[in-house]
């Protein structure tokens, strides 16, 4: 598995140093201390499914990844999508029949695949009013294949990942129900050293039992008690509110306005604790008009979106893609390194492929190696907090701080691989463009865009680009003769992923593409045409729970009433901008703020 970038492996053993991790504590449960050791060494590989879970425990999110499979991995894996998918959008009928399917085709086949299956059938029980004994009986099962204990005293000695915690934290709620239990989690999740992916996704519903689990006893309740209580759930709003997810955060507002009348004796003519009040009334009242607007459900139904492992795709798919994208032959694309043979089994995906062959015909195609990446190839927790860093600046603003991040980015990142000299390439001529020389950066994104492909393979009608080559074409989106013709290619690229489970996959950058192609339409006049993209990412949003989207979006219908049928109606602005605040979208509520001054 030896390869000439840095690869996963690398991160995963320095986010393990760096936590002073054991191998032996990192791999309970999961698999020998002897298959970490010899993937560590870059000796052998691992599942997609182990290698979300270790970096889960490591602290690590795992959605802004992409990982590529052999064939039967990857039907695993949809069949994996068809349950989340149809938990997550309420098609309860469907799900029944997936998991039927999955219990005689995988559930039987290895341990983790059995312990997803009996998760997800505890959540289709608890989503359709199962009995509440084999809920928690499932779940117990499903923990103890990975979990050792689930003492809540001793979890402070383990490592869990996301669904770990999850299965914990339900099992809790329907076996015992005890509030020392989801305190106990609620601090381990505060105390572990994550990011904000992993922390959302554990500490906010750890809280939110909590509360439920002691809100009938608020009446006797100190006021110091009932502090206590509203801390934990502003701890657990601000992780929901820094990521700008949905999940939990409809929960966590209303358990604050409890706790607030509760204290409202103890805090009469106080100024702050009043703010306070309105401005969660106002959060409340936000959501509660953002779901009447746009169909996107304010409670937490399930979490079964956790499950998801984002970001995956058919490797034998990609190559014949890509392949037939470039106009390459089986025998251009060997060319003397491998026989023409092993190409077509594995496109046919007849054989997985060595891990050395994968490598060449992947760089024989100009795409990063079958391995797991971000927006670079990093290999440390340094880089990918610096690419986040880069991100904030570059979106609110701040140049010099940007030059100054991408200067470390260029000393940290392995700087010759294409794929991190292409995204490099890609980042200065954003932050060139922030100086107004816009014919400048389209010269340099189609130079960007050609270091991997021809700028032309972006009308082919068989395509593979990688997020970040799609990146790179819809920011020429204005700069195209035709750009008509070009955002119906845009949208075409996912025709086949509309309304399927792929909508879990490959959220954002659908969101991202369909973004794009609706304010093409809509600057255009073609207001249908922009409506209608406007709804597709609406029913991406209702699955995945993104709050960003959701108040683009529906700031896009707005603008499309606006501009067609001169509305006058500006009560929509007013919530986006409170919706903007609560999310710490600062720019975007200073944009709704100054288009209602313009207005009013």
């Amino acid at each position: 598995m030896e390869s000439k970038v840095l690869t996963q492996a690398n991160f995963i053993k320095m986010r393990r140093r760096e936590q002073g991790v054991a191998i032996k504590q990192l791999c309970k449960g999961l698999c020998s201390e002897s298959t970490l050791q010899y993937y560590e060494k870059g000796k052998r590989s691992i599942t997609n499914e182990l290698l979300n879970r270790i970096m889960e425990r490591l602290g690590v999110g795992v959605e802004d990844y992409e990982q590529y499979v052999d064939n039967d991995t990857y039907q695993c894996w949809e069949a994996r999508m068809d349950i989340i998918y149809g938990l997550a959008a309420g098609d309860y009928a469907s799900v029944n029949n997936y998991l039927s399917v999955f219990k005689e085709e995988y559930a039987g086949k290895h341990e983790f695949e059995r312990q997803f299956y009996l998760r997800m059938k505890a959540m289709y029980l608890a989503c359709t009013e199962g009995d509440v004994a084999e809920i928690a009986k499932c779940l117990k099962e499903a923990i103890a294949i990975t979990v050792p204990t689930i003492e809540a005293e001793q979890l402070g000695e383990t490592w869990l990942s996301v669904q770990e915690i999850d299965m914990i934290l339900d099992y809790y709620w329907y076996a015992e129900r005890k509030p020392e239990h989801f305190l106990a989690l609620a601090q381990y999740c505060k105390e572990r050293n994550g990011d904000n992916e992993f922390k959302s996704k554990t500490l906010p519903k750890a809280v939110y039992y909590y509360y439920c689990s002691v809100k009938e006893t608020f009446s006797t309740m100190s006021e110091l008690e009932l502090l206590s209580v509203e801390e934990w759930l502003s701890v657990a709003l601000e992780e929901v509110r820094t990521r700008g997810t949905m999940m939990e955060m409809w929960e966590i507002l209303i358990g604050q306005r409890e706790v607030f009348r509760c204290l409202e004796k103890y805090f009469r003519g106080d100024e702050k604790f009043i703010s306070k009040q309105s401005e969660n009334n106002l959060e409340i009242e936000s959501l509660l008009w953002l779901e009447k607007e746009t169909g996107l459900e304010k409670e937490t139904t399930n979490t079964a979106i956790y499950y998801a492992i984002r970001g995956v795709y058919n490797v034998a798919d990609v190559i014949r893609r890509r392949r037939k994208m470039l106009h390459m032959s089986v025998e251009q694309l060997t060319a003397g390194i491998l026989d023409e043979k092993t190409i077509r089994r594995i496109e046919t995906g007849a054989v997985k492929g060595r891990q050395e062959n994968l490598e060449l015909i992947f760089e024989g195609l100009k795409l990063p190696t079958p391995m797991i990446k971000s927006e670079y190839l990093i290999s440390n927790m340094r880089e990918k907090e610096l690419i986040g860093k880069l991100a904030k600046a570059m979106e609110g603003g701040g140049v010099e701080e940007a030059k100054q991040v991408m200067l470390y980015l260029n000393n940290e990142i392995d700087e010759e691989t294409l794929y991190n000299k292409q995204r490099f390439a890609w980042d200065w001529a954003r932050l060139n463009r922030k100086s107004g020389d816009t014919e400048k950066f389209y010269e340099n994104v189609c130079r960007v865009i050609k270091m991997s492909v021809p700028l032309d393979s972006f009308y082919e009608d068989i395509r593979y680009f990688t997020h970040n080559e799609l990146l790179y074409y819809k920011s020429l989106a204005n700069h195209t003769e035709n750009k008509v013709r070009f955002v119906e290619y845009l949208e075409r690229y996912y025709e086949n992923n509309y309304g399927t489970a792929q909508e879990i996959n490959e959220a954002g950058i659908m969101e991202s593409v369909l973004d794009t192609v609706q304010c093409i339409y809509g600057n255009l006049g073609l207001f249908e045409e922009s409506n209608r993209c406007c709804q597709q990412i609406l029913r991406i949003v209702r699955v995945n729970k993104f709050l960003y989207s959701a108040i683009d979006t529906r700031y896009a219908l707005w603008w499309n009433d606006y501009e067609e049928k001169k509305t006058t109606d500006i009560t929509p602005l007013s919530y986006l901008k409170t919706l903007s605040e609560l999310i710490y979208d600062k720019a975007s509520a200073d944009f709704y703020q100054r288009k209602i001054d313009s207005l009013s």
